[in-house]
């Protein structure tokens, strides 16, 4: 548990998990992959308990795994329907870019790809904006491999 320092504040360094929280941190970093900012958030937590934690059972991921395990995960294809789906709920519903990826399972980035590559004009984007740059030579770096 937390220490409670002399002025009544809690200490966060001193704080210990459960065992409920240590399964379910083991479950979620080692079977389901997932990253640690996102475990940190679920379980509550901070990165140096999370950290200590991953040490201590041995399953703390080096620079190297971690790079592997993201070069390993290809970028979300879809399928021709999915691409106009995609489309028409974004022009007709209104729907945010975040609300299509999460119904699909994915993140914003590939949602974005099928909207600039389908001609959509994403709003908020400016056509010649840093962000948009970065992301085609990213999509084209990915279609060369």
């Amino acid at each position: 548990m937390s220490k409670e320092t002399t002025k009544g504040q809690v200490d966060r360094r001193f704080r210990v998990l459960t065992e409920a929280e240590k399964k379910k941190i083991k479950r979620l970093y080692v079977d389901k992959m997932m990253g640690a900012a996102e475990i940190r958030r679920v379980i509550g937590i901070g990165a140096d308990v999370l950290r200590r934690f991953l040490k201590e059972e041995g399953i703390l991921r080096s620079r190297e795994e971690l790079y592997a395990i993201r070069s390993e995960t290809k970028a979300r294809k879809f399928t021709k329907s999915e691409r106009k789906h995609i489309v028409k709920t974004y022009k007709s519903n209104g729907n945010m870019i975040n609300s299509i990826a999460k119904e699909y399972g994915c993140c914003y980035t590939p949602i974005l790809r099928v909207l600039l590559e389908e001609g959509v004009d994403a709003r908020g984007m400016r056509p010649n904006s840093p962000m948009l740059e970065k992301l085609y030579a990213k999509f084209e770096a990915q279609d060369n491999k």
